[in-house]
């Protein structure tokens, strides 16, 4: 199921953030392609593909709030 092409995404959403198990930071990531390009990247000179990802929305996050100001 390709969930972008859903009417109403927010239910599935709901259960990232409502579950107590779940870090309260949690990222989520709409890619705009098939995401097995991201998942099979190869990431080996820079970590684990978990913490690359990480890092590029941190990164990507912090510039976007400093156009802001």
């Amino acid at each position: 199921m390709q969930l972008e092409q859903e009417r109403d995404v927010f239910p599935f959403l709901d259960v990232l953030f409502r579950d107590p198990q779940n870090e309260t930071n949690a990222r989520v990531v709409a890619v705009d392609g098939p995401v097995r390009d991201i998942m099979y990247a190869d990431t080996k000179d820079k970590g684990r593909l978990a913490v690359v990802i990480r890092e590029i929305l941190d990164l990507s996050n912090r510039k976007g709030r400093e156009g802001l100001f």
